[in-house]
């Protein structure tokens, strides 16, 4: 039977054809019974003995049956006449979104208006355990007032946790088997080109490729052939935006379009929420051009972070708080914050017994031991900062004096410490001589110095009767049957020179190196939860100078390797540090403050902590409260350039010009 003006189907008078696509022909009709307009799709004829394309047609009016949203096509009933089946709908006067989106794309305003309500109706249905899978501009239609209607549930997929009490039919449709792709290719989500099970973040990418298109005008994915369309959506990035494109527009969008689902969005309403936010402030305003955004570093702050690479981020980081300060100066007329109501790094309690651990001495023929001697120096530093009441510096600071020809005490007066732990190891074989000696830096006297003589398997012991020796000089309490053996260690001694050959590679910043020196101690013990943290550290790092692919394998690499880490031991604060960065990097500020609190909790607000803190309190704009952190971590860092620029910005941030530049004259 074919349809022309004037045909008939039941009550539906045929009066034009309005559209054509995959799932079925779009007519619009007058509904003789209620003397109203109705859009009438109808699956062709020759596609009726495609079973598999009757149950999807099938499928779309039950789902969209179900769903009761201003923002979603109201389905009026579903009938057969003379072999064709059909679905009578709302019919909505106005243009498809692709009909609409201009070459340069929608103006603002327009595009974040659209964009609200598609987000809206999106999360109606996931919230009924539906899921669009074939969302385009294509199937949103726009009436002539900007009212956004989402079309075509046609591959509709219910999911497994849709509630109970709702329409039964909807829950017991049939679903696409699992390597079967379905979808329009352009818009289609990594899941669901590869022909995986599919949840409701999949539709979540779809509507960044949406959202994506109607900023700019062009399609996220868009090569010659589906093939190379859907080889670009499984392993490239979409163009950059354009500069005038907010900067918070352009964090949504790109977290939409994450290859991975669990760095999306995890649901629809906090993207809608998120636009909706971005909408108020359009409207008012006071949405403007893209802003410089807050740098969340690897976990352990800067620690790690030297050379060019530190060079490139804090020079870029400088330049921003002196244009800031130039701007607030001659332009802004806003009043100062008291100085007094600042903490000035002085005021930030620091401990009265302050120690140094310098690099200890390689005396082994074999210079590749200084890797292992440098590892040693740092697990050392790492333990003696368990002590109570001792302020420990840096590595990153006490570091810088490697090889230097200056006196204890010049280095104690430049790092503000009281003492110094200094020493050198000789390493044959399994056999090992540790010499430790602690320095009261005032006048030079000896407080305290042993020798060693142990084999590798005793290493443990060794650091932590140097920690007790130095504790008992500054009688400090460590409690009874306190252990200063750091959790999530290793009992195998191989694994364990492997972590600190590691260690010691990594303070060379050759962090390939690294990665397969600790990969090596993971692989002897994979229990080693400190080893498995090390190593979310090392691949989060190596995506610094990565290209856009690699990037992003590293950056998974890094999450499941901290993930592991917790799963291993529970109490691991150096883990949440790693998956608080991973948060933050996605957008996901709230489970980055626990993680992050989690990590002070477990860890102390010491050292790298109080870096990687910082920075995240920069990145989502409490200043006043990064301030604080920073200062400590300046106490702690004192030779650390990235933290004293951190420090200078948060007071230039919140205003106070002056204690900026008096921060900045240092």
């Amino acid at each position: 039977m074919t349809l022309t003006t004037g045909s008939k189907l039941g009550h539906y008078e045929i009066t034009a054809k309005i559209g054509e696509g995959g799932m079925g022909v779009v007519y619009k009709a007058k509904d003789s019974h209620l003397d109203r307009f109705v859009a009438i799709k109808v699956l062709p004829p020759e596609r009726v003995t495609d079973p598999t394309r009757k149950v999807r047609f099938v499928q779309e009016a039950k789902a969209a049956s179900a769903l009761n949203h201003p923002n979603i096509i109201t389905v009026h009933d579903i009938d057969q006449q003379d072999g064709l089946d059909f679905i009578v709908m709302e019919y909505v006067p106005g243009k498809t979104l692709d009909q609409m989106i201009p070459r340069k794309g929608m103006k603002l305003g327009d595009a974040l208006k659209h964009a609200v309500q598609i987000a809206d109706a999106l999360s109606r249905a996931h919230a009924a355990g539906i899921i669009h899978r074939d969302l385009k501009p294509g199937n949103i239609m726009v009436d002539e007032h900007g009212h956004v209607m989402v079309l075509d549930f046609g591959l509709a997929k219910l999911t497994e946790a849709a509630p109970l009490g709702e329409d039964e039919a909807t829950r017991t449709l049939p679903t696409t088997d699992e390597g079967t792709i379905v979808g329009t290719v352009a818009y289609m989500s990594p899941e669901q080109a590869e022909g995986k099970r599919v949840d409701a973040r999949s539709d979540i990418f779809s509507f960044g490729s949406v959202l994506y298109e109607m900023v700019t005008g062009r399609r996220a994915f868009q090569k010659d052939s589906k093939t190379s369309t859907l080889a670009a959506i499984l392993n490239q990035e979409p163009a950059p935006l354009e500069a005038e494109i907010p900067h918070d527009l352009e964090k949504i969008i790109k977290r939409c379009l994450q290859k991975d689902p669990t760095r999306r969005f995890q649901n629809m309403a906090d993207v809608k929420v998120a636009l909706q936010e971005l909408k108020e402030e359009s409207d008012s305003g006071k949405l403007g051009a893209p802003q410089a955004a807050g740098t969340v570093l690897p976990s352990k702050g800067i620690a790690h972070l030297t050379g060019k690479k530190l060079i490139y981020i804090f020079v870029g980081l400088l330049v921003l708080a002196v244009a800031y300060l130039a701007f607030d100066k001659y332009y802004l007329k806003r009043p100062s914050i008291e100085t007094k109501q600042v903490p000035a790094v002085s005021d930030v309690g620091k401990s009265q017994k302050t120690i140094a651990v310098l690099p200890f001495e390689n005396l082994s023929s074999d210079p590749e031991q200084t890797y292992f001697v440098d590892g040693l120096s740092e697990e050392l530093l790492n333990t003696l900062t368990q002590i109570p009441d001792l302020g420990v510096t840096a590595r990153t600071s006490s570091f810088s004096f490697k090889g230097s020809n200056k006196t204890v005490q010049e280095i104690a007066k430049v790092l503000g410490v009281e003492n110094i732990l200094e020493g050198s190891v000789r390493k044959a074989g399994n056999e090992l001589r540790i010499t430790a000696q602690l320095v009261r830096a005032t006048d030079g006297l000896h407080l305290w110095s042993k020798t060693y003589d142990r084999e590798l398997k005793d290493i443990f012991a060794v650091q932590e009767d140097i920690a007790m020796a130095v504790a008992n000089e500054f009688k400090t309490t460590l409690g009874v049957g306190k252990s200063l053996k750091k959790l999530g260690g290793t009992e195998n001694e191989k694994a364990y020179e492997l972590y600190l050959i590691a260690q010691g590679q990594m303070e060379r910043s050759e962090y390939g190196l690294a990665l397969k020196s600790n990969e090596a101690a993971i692989t002897l013990d994979p229990k080693f939860a400190l080893a498995w943290a090390e190593k979310a550290y090392i691949h989060e790092l190596l995506t610094i100078d990565a290209p856009p692919n690699q990037a992003h394998s590293e950056f998974d690499k890094s999450l499941t390797a901290a993930q592991k880490a917790i799963e291993i031991e529970p109490n691991l604060g150096d883990a949440y540090a790693m998956l608080g960065s991973h948060k933050a990097s996605t957008g996901d500020w709230i489970e980055a403050e626990l993680a992050y609190r989690k990590a002070i909790e477990l860890s102390g607000e010491s050292l790298g902590m109080l870096a990687t803190y910082s920075q995240y309190l920069f990145a989502v704009g409490y200043f006043k409260k990064a301030n604080k952190f920073t200062g400590a971590a300046c106490l702690n860092d004192p030779q650390n350039v990235g933290v004293r620029v951190n420090y200078f910005m948060s007071f230039a941030l919140q205003g106070n010009k002056q204690r900026a530049e008096e921060e900045f004259e240092n």
